[in-house]
């Protein structure tokens, strides 16, 4: 029984094999994309979670004017930890 099955599904596959190829193509392609996409959204979830206190670290940036431009950055100078520590007693 699964044998005819078998033998019938390559018959038809061989009869047809530009429409096959063309879906087995656009499955794989498909297929390849989606498991792309979920490694990239996992990792990006995933980012400084390897510390213990992951849910107490936050990030800082400075917003700058300078001659009429924008600008942002993502870092800060070292003496801003120092302020913050004895300023703010929830940061630790």
């Amino acid at each position: 029984m699964i044998m005819r099955t078998i033998k019938s599904s390559f018959r038809s596959l061989s009869s047809r094999a530009g429409f096959s190829i063309l879906n087995m193509g656009g499955l794989a392609l498909g297929l390849a994309c989606f498991i792309l996409i979920g490694l990239f959204v996992r990792d990006e979830l995933s980012y400084d979670r390897y510390h213990e206190k992951a849910d107490q670290i936050h990030r800082l940036g400075v917003h700058i004017f300078l001659d009429g431009m924008e600008s942002n950055f993502a870092t800060v100078a070292a003496p801003v930890s120092a302020g913050l520590v004895d300023n703010y007693p929830e940061v630790t």
